[in-house]
């Protein structure tokens, strides 16, 4: 099993500037075989670009919060908007609303994954929001590359 997480992640302390990086790749292989090999390639990443609006996105997680089990499938249907000005940026819904413990969870459209749910304001805020790292820009595609690159080189 390999892991890939953009550089500014693992060397700096966290801090809400690091959201736009708060991705991560999980190569697995047995017996010298990757994953995919066995399961299918499975979802497509969806390069997401500044700007983009999404309506209908899907987030799905299994939160532990206050009232959620961390057991059950949580799944919550929303619309997104450019989140921030610089970095490799950020979407955010302000009418899907992640819980503790949804952080990881795919946001999918169209068959794809346009990004990963990073962050969410407190249950107890009414006009909550989630934040979701986006599937884009040099950041992204240069660590999928790289996971791409070495998982494939792989002797099947």
């Amino acid at each position: 099993m390999r892991t890939w997480v953009p550089a500014r992640w693992r060397s700096r302390p966290y801090s809400p500037d690091l959201l736009p990086y708060d991705v991560g790749l999980v190569g697995v292989a047995r017996r010298k075989r990757p994953l995919e090999a066995v399961t299918g390639r499975g979802l497509k990443a969806m390069p997401t670009a500044r700007g983009t609006e999404l309506r209908g996105l899907e987030l799905l997680g299994y939160p532990a919060g206050k009232g959620y089990p961390g057991t059950t499938l949580y799944r919550c249907v929303g619309d997104t908007v450019e989140a921030v000005r610089k970095g490799p940026g950020l979407m955010v819904t302000h009418n899907c609303h992640a819980t503790a413990g949804g952080s990881g969870g795919p946001a999918l459209y169209g068959g794809a994954i346009a990004g990963v749910v990073s962050s969410s304001s407190p249950l107890r805020d009414a006009e909550g929001y989630t934040v979701l790292t986006r599937l884009g820009g040099k950041v992204f595609g240069r660590m999928f590359a790289r996971a791409d690159e070495t998982m494939l080189a792989r002797p099947h």
